[in-house]
């Protein structure tokens, strides 16, 4: 009896973890880079109290254009049984150009040629088994389709223009890692309205 209650929780800790660590995956509210149940609650407090929990991504998970309590019980669902209650999971990355730069780890130069990012962009917080520490000037200015971004902790700087007159763009998470944010990274974003900064912002 035992050894099947051990065998239950352990089948259930690799399902869990799967589900736990991808990348830029829609449901991930938080900013964690994981969807876990704190998710789903979080959506629940955006649709009781949407001031305060402003949404990040898309979160119409049931199909009916609506956001309501019934998308935070699917999230729940796909958190506990992700193959009954799939969510789509978007590789920013393949999206993306990057370089090696001086600080040890790939910036992001720009968006691919033909590739078309989604809404919200989760800029992800490793590329080829180094981390992303910079989004390079200019990487995403003019990108008029663009209404979310989140800048992973990996990323130190935040370069020139990055995100200038992204005209679209009305909320940013940036990562505790982020130390600058240098000349008009957001200038000309007049739709801007939630910017959550991290604690390491130095310039």
């Amino acid at each position: 009896m035992k050894r099947a209650i051990i065998s239950v929780i352990l089948a259930f800790g690799v399902l869990y973890s799967c589900v736990l660590y991808v990348s830029a995956l829609i449901g991930d509210f938080t900013n964690d880079g994981r969807v876990t149940s704190d998710d789903a609650v979080y959506l629940l407090r955006h649709v009781l109290f949407p001031g305060d929990y402003p949404l990040h991504g898309d979160a119409d998970f049931t199909g009916d254009e609506r956001i309501t309590s019934d998308d935070a019980v699917y999230l729940l669902r796909h958190v506990l049984f992700p193959d009954d209650y799939p969510i789509e999971k978007i590789d920013i990355e393949s999206m993306l150009a990057f370089q090696l730069c001086d600080e040890g780890g790939y910036e992001v130069t720009g968006v691919l040629d033909g590739a078309e990012l989604p809404e919200y962009v989760a800029i992800p917080s490793v590329h080829e088994g180094l981390p992303v520490v910079r989004i390079d000037d200019c990487a995403f200015a003019f990108d008029v389709d663009i209404t979310g971004v989140s800048i992973p902790d990996s990323v130190v700087c935040i370069s020139v223009s990055a995100f200038d007159s992204c005209e679209s763009l009305k909320s940013v998470v940036i990562g505790s890692g982020v130390k600058i944010i240098d000349e008009r990274a957001f200038f000309g974003c007049t739709e801007l309205e939630s910017v959550t900064l991290g604690s390491g912002i130095d310039t």
